[in-house]
């Protein structure tokens, strides 16, 4: 008999207000420019968010455990799985294997122009989920919502599962479950964990003309900011733990005033990460680069008009709009 039936329903809580905190609400809270986020969104609405309800038993049949797994965290909706397949169907008339990766990105960001800035998507009440919310994005989802699309798009699959695997490789720590403890809540241990996993390289550690010194901590001594860690405070010691982690670690950098001269170094849809100097963050804010008419711009979810555009005007001249922002690391999919 046919009868599978999984329906789970979340319900995003309220987070802090604005858009503050980590990607565990991801977003640490800067409230000018283009806001402070480490990974992915903080304070939301309430706002119902169902999961898409598996009809067929039979097409499950031959999962692996890891795609059942996979399968039972998801969480999204049928409006969200539409928009995917509406994307797929572009992709497939719009010759992608002639693209380069970095061609692919903005060619896919580029859909996305007009969705509004929400942060706080990920944030659900009860166990962590894997969040697929693509009718409203914050820069980090924005970012890996793209990525996830150009890698699934590459695979000889090329649906939604295949999709929703890329993002969970792209979310969270490689050989972890679904958790929040296992989100990647900085943006530099979320670099790191790319160039581990092959899928990116930072181009500037050898010729950035300065040396980032990270002191990460705004998580552990800002736990009241986090309802996770408000309501489980043993796991603060875990992201002590993280923290000093991803502290050891130095990045090089180009400062703000140095842009316009290493322009030449960045191509199409290299990463774009922000250096904040706000104390225990690392990063503020990211981006794909595009170049148009010759100058860098980027391609990204921006507070400025609260949605996906490309920046007005060039990034040396844009990047002096962004309060607390001394420099970029750039980086590129491989």
């Amino acid at each position: 008999m046919r009868y599978l039936c999984l329906i789970l329903v979340a319900v995003l809580v309220l987070a802090c207000s604005g858009k503050s905190i980590t990607r565990a609400e991801s977003v640490h809270k800067t409230k000018n420019g283009d806001t402070v986020e480490t990974d992915g969104g903080a304070s939301v609405s309430k706002k119902g968010i169902v999961e898409m309800v598996q009809e067929n038993h039979e097409d499950m049949v031959d999962l692996s455990p890891g795609e059942l797994y996979l399968d039972r965290v998801v969480l999204t909706t049928a409006k969200d799985s539409s928009l995917f397949e509406e994307l797929r169907a572009k992709a497939l008339v719009e010759a992608f294997e002639n693209m380069s990766l970095g061609e692919k990105l903005l060619a896919i960001g580029e859909h996305f122009m007009g969705v509004p800035y929400v942060s706080g998507t990920l944030e659900t009440e009860g166990e962590e989920r894997l969040v697929i919310n693509l009718r409203e994005l914050d820069c980090v989802t924005f970012v890996e919502y793209v990525m996830a699309m150009a890698l699934s798009f590459e695979d000889t699959a090329g649906d939604f599962r295949s999709f929703t695997r890329q993002l969970k490789n792209l979310r969270y720590r490689a050989n972890e479950r679904v958790s929040y403890e296992a989100r990647l809540h900085y943006f530099s241990e979320w670099i790191l964990d790319k160039e581990a996993k092959g899928i990116l390289s930072t181009t500037n550690q050898t010729i950035g003309n300065a040396t980032m010194k990270t002191k990460v901590d705004f998580m552990s001594t800002h736990a009241n900011l986090y309802p996770v860690l408000q309501n489980n405070p043993s796991l603060i010691a875990r992201f002590k733990e993280i923290e000093g982690s991803i502290s050891a670690h130095e990045f090089r950098y180009f400062t703000s005033d140095t842009i316009a001269h290493i322009e030449h170094l960045v191509e199409n849809g290299d990463l774009i990460a922000f250096v904040t100097s706000t104390p225990g963050l690392d990063f503020s804010h990211c981006a794909f680069a595009a170049k148009r008419n010759g100058r860098l711009y980027v391609l990204h979810a921006s507070t400025r008009e609260n949605k996906v555009e490309y920046s007005p005007v060039p990034l040396s001249e844009y990047i002096g709009q962004m309060r607390g922002v001394t420099g970029i690391v750039t980086a590129r999919f491989r």
